[in-house]
C-alpha cells in the first residue's frame, strides 16, 4: 500500500520543523524594568491629604527629574 503525501501536509510539516529554529532570534536589547510597589494597610488615624502632599512632593522633585522613571500612578 502506497501512501501519497499531499503537498499541504509536507509544508505543514516543513513548517513545524523549521519555526522553532527562528522563533527565538532577535536583534533587540533586553532592558530589564523594575515594578515597586508600596501598600498601605489600616494606619489608624491616617491623614490622607498630608500623605498626598508628601506623594506629590516627592514626585516633583524626585520621580519627574528622573528620566529612568517610566510611569508613575497611585491608586
Amino acid at each position: 500500500m502506497k501512501i501519497k503525501a499531499s503537498p499541504l501536509f509536507l509544508i505543514i510539516v516543513v513548517f513545524l520543523l523549521i519555526s522553532p529554529l527562528y522563533g527565538q532570534k532577535t536583534e533587540e536589547d533586553f532592558n530589564p524594568v523594575y515594578v515597586t510597589i508600596t501598600t498601605l494597610h489600616g494606619v489608624p488615624e491616617f491623614d490622607f491629604d498630608n500623605w498626598k502632599a508628601i506623594e506629590e512632593e516627592y514626585f516633583d522633585k524626585v520621580t519627574s527629574k528622573n528620566e529612568l522613571v517610566l510611569s508613575h500612578e497611585v491608586l
